[in-house]
């Protein structure tokens, strides 16, 4: 009885440890959000980050994820390219890339909307591709 009530005790210590951890969302994403306010951005950290309003590229690659663990959040808004770049670029040479997550964005007119090279768990969903070439 009394290794019963020790072994309660202790899966309850760690049920409320695991609880309080600030990780959230997919694949133990940091619960910090990042703002993203204009494209040039490499996010080199796991995290979750928010796109805050439209934006335009001019030619480079708008958002490259260089980091596993990453939730992109596009919040509604829209990547605008010029017909060259890449909106999001997904890769890392070093190292292969696990879960990434981007989701909720309208990507226009860039050479190619989102590349995926090297990740290993990555998806995109509720993306809206439009007039990009690839």
């Amino acid at each position: 009885m009394r290794d019963a009530v020790r072994l309660y005790i202790v899966v309850l210590l760690v049920v409320s440890i695991l609880g309080a951890m600030p990780w959230s969302g997919p694949g133990s994403v940091k619960a910090v959000t990042y703002d993203i306010n204009s494209c040039g951005v490499v996010i080199n950290e796991p995290g979750y980050y928010e796109i805050t309003q439209d934006l335009i590229s001019n030619g480079q690659v708008c958002i490259h994820i260089n980091s596993s663990n990453v939730y992109l959040n596009g919040k509604g808004h829209l990547l605008q390219g010029n017909r060259a770049g890449t909106a999001i670029a997904v890769y890392n040479y070093n190292t292969i890339l696990r879960n990434i997550t981007v989701t909720n964005l309208t990507i226009t007119n860039f050479s190619a909307g989102v590349n995926f090279t090297g990740v290993n768990g990555g998806e995109d969903f509720l993306l809206e591709l439009v007039g990009n070439t690839l």
